[in-house]
């Protein structure tokens, strides 16, 4: 079983190795107006790019273009960035860079910016590492970033220069954009997009929603698993006592938020899962009955890599912490409370049209008997988990 379950981790691993980023459906116009019917390498940058990589057809070579040679480019109605010369402020929002500075520190430079909402008024965004910034247009205006940033007061509190406020107040009038309402628009895409539709769908003007929002995938995942503990306490006896290899069902219900970027490549899990085992190993001279229910959380991040339009290998690394309830090892006479440790879990899947799934899953080995000093039992386990989301 060992064996199968190593093959199928080597198929999976190399497949995810040779799994591409694809090529789609594209244009980008260059400095001289002149557009370019192309293919481009959707990478659905986190970070805003300087470059990105294009084949004229699908049998060219592939082309890097940087920005000082691109007006914009777009994917396949999924993408666009437009270049402008923009003044932008690059003030940190850590804490410990923090200054009593309430004012943009404004920086010129050219970027690629990311369109959200695209109409009589325009949302960009712009993200490099931990900088984060918006950037407006209405009708024919100059591109002008939404000021938000904080800063400290004297006494070490921090405040909030919310200048994007007035900014949309003042250049986007709208009977629904009053005051109060403006107040409580938080400096993030959700209530910014919220607030750029609603203007461009008042004004009646044809308008352009690129934005793609983070979501959440709730899915019922059960499955078998295959587990045994070895038990050793060296006071009692010399050699560990290994139980027979359990065969055991689990059930758990997942939840999965996409992150958003890189194509919905990366994603947070969490999947609280309950099992119960139930089983009597005899040897000659002792008997061992584990009695194992528990509810585990693991939490943790998934990666994915596409085969194509419905198919996908997924890869999960998660800490799980499990909580066993009314659990023992039994030893002949002797009962043995079980209290855990957590452990790592990593599994490798396959998804098909984004609802049915399968996974195997390992799980490295932990301590069940953690509270006792001489006692120790070294729980192993590997699962087969089928996936069906239910929305």
């Amino acid at each position: 079983m060992k064996t199968t379950l190593l093959i199928i981790f080597v198929v999976f691993f190399s497949a995810f190795s040779s799994a591409q980023i694809t090529f789609e459906p594209s244009y980008f116009i260059k400095n001289d107006g002149s557009r370019i019917d192309c293919l481009i390498k959707n990478k659905d940058w986190k970070n805003n790019p300087k470059e990105f990589a294009y084949k004229l057809n699908a049998t060219d070579i592939e082309k890097n273009i940087k920005i000082d040679e691109v007006k914009l480019f777009e994917i396949a109605n999924k993408l666009k960035y437009e270049k402008h010369v923009v003044e932008i402020d690059y003030s940190s929002e850590e804490i410990s860079k923090l200054t009593e500075n309430p004012l943009p520190v404004f920086e010129t430079d050219t970027l690629f910016l990311k369109v959200l909402i695209e109409g009589k008024a325009t949302l960009y965004y712009f993200e490099n590492g931990n900088v984060n910034r918006y950037f407006f247009k209405v009708g024919d205006g100059e591109v002008t970033q939404l000021v938000y940033k904080s800063y400290l007061f004297s006494d070490g509190n921090i405040a909030y220069n919310k200048a994007y406020q007035t900014q949309i107040l003042t250049d986007m009038q709208h009977p629904n954009l009053t005051e109060k309402v403006i107040n409580k628009i938080n400096y993030n895409s959700k209530d910014l997009i919220n607030a750029f539709l609603i203007y461009n769908e008042n004004k009646g003007s044809n308008y352009n929603n690129l934005a793609k929002t983070k979501s959440t995938n709730i899915s019922v995942r059960p499955g078998i698993e295959f587990s045994n503990a070895v038990i050793s306490n060296p006071a009692i006896f010399n050699n560990n006592i290994k139980t027979a290899t359990n065969l055991n069902f689990r059930i758990g219900i997942e939840a999965e938020f996409l992150l958003g970027f890189n194509n919905n490549k990366w994603a947070i899990i969490v999947e609280p899962t309950y099992k119960s085992i139930n089983s009597t190993t005899s040897f000659p001279d002792r008997k061992v009955v584990l009695k194992y229910n528990t509810i585990e959380v693991p939490i943790g991040v998934r990666y994915y890599s596409f085969l194509n339009s419905q198919s996908k290998l997924f890869f999960n690394a998660q800490f799980m912490q499990d909580f066993a309830l009314n659990s023992t090892i039994k030893y002949n006479t002797v009962p043995l409370k079980i209290t855990t440790k957590g452990n790592f879990v990593f599994g490798l899947g396959y998804k098909y049209l984004n609802k049915y799934g399968i996974e195997v899953r390992f799980n490295t080995t932990k301590d069940i008997l953690k509270d006792y000093v001489v006692w120790k039992a070294d729980y192993n386990s590997t699962c087969i988990v089928f996936s069906y989301k239910l929305f």
